[in-house]
């Protein structure tokens, strides 16, 4: 039998974040997502609010409450940026910057390019900036998880494989393809509107690149 603090955790924590890996990854062709209203944004936020309130909850607070959630703020830079998203989206702004910093939540389609096998697949990609640094969301929130799971002592088996955009579309003709459903025709079809960032795989994680000049995005 799953104890209060293990049922709680997978169904607030667990659940949210397999909405959110589902809507960035779960269709072979990703929904069309608004830069400021889109149902990702709203998911990513709410799960950030639930890391600021699970140290407040009855069924943890008693065993961590307030104090280790400011100490973890304090000296974890992941904690620091996932509950910065969480008091702004919470509260619409950052009032106290003294202990949080103003954040930015981003959802960029992403084109993950395979150099040597001039493949590439593409999903949105979430990324908290701050000032001019740019941070992966979804390594944060998986760092978080692990260790909250580790702090309560959840019996909960948890793993995430960071390489889960794998090689897809051959490269034709040096154009890359890219196919969103957009039912309620947000975009325009125009790839310059688009925020399109180009990732490649490096050293066990991804990193920002640049687009190669030979080849060209076109958003259908």
């Amino acid at each position: 039998m799953r104890t209060k603090q293990e049922r709680y955790f997978i169904c607030k924590v667990l659940f949210p974040f397999q909405e959110i890996i589902q809507l960035i990854i779960g269709m072979d062709n990703p929904t069309y997502f608004d830069d400021e209203y889109s149902p990702l944004i709203d998911k990513i936020e709410n799960m950030c609010i639930q890391m600021l309130n699970i140290f407040e909850q009855k069924e943890f607070y008693k065993i961590y409450g307030k104090e280790k959630r400011d100490s973890l703020n304090n000296n974890s830079k992941e904690f620091h940026r996932i509950l910065s998203l969480g008091i702004k989206s919470k509260h619409g702004e950052i009032k106290f910057k003294k202990y949080y910093s103003d954040v930015l939540l981003k959802i960029p389609i992403t084109v993950f390019y395979y150099e040597q096998e001039k493949k590439y697949n593409y999903a949105y990609f979430p990324i908290i900036q701050i000032k001019n640094e740019e941070y992966n969301f979804i390594e944060d929130i998986v760092y978080i998880i692990a260790y909250l799971i580790k702090l309560y002592d959840l019996k909960i088996l948890f793993s995430f494989e960071n390489q889960i955009i794998l090689p897809k579309y051959k490269i034709m003709d040096n154009n890359v393809y890219i196919k969103l459903i957009d039912l309620y025709n947000f975009h325009d079809g125009m790839t310059e509107s688009a925020n399109i960032r180009i990732m490649k795989y490096k050293d066990d994680k991804w990193e920002l690149s640049y687009i190669p000049e030979d080849i060209s995005f076109k958003i259908i």
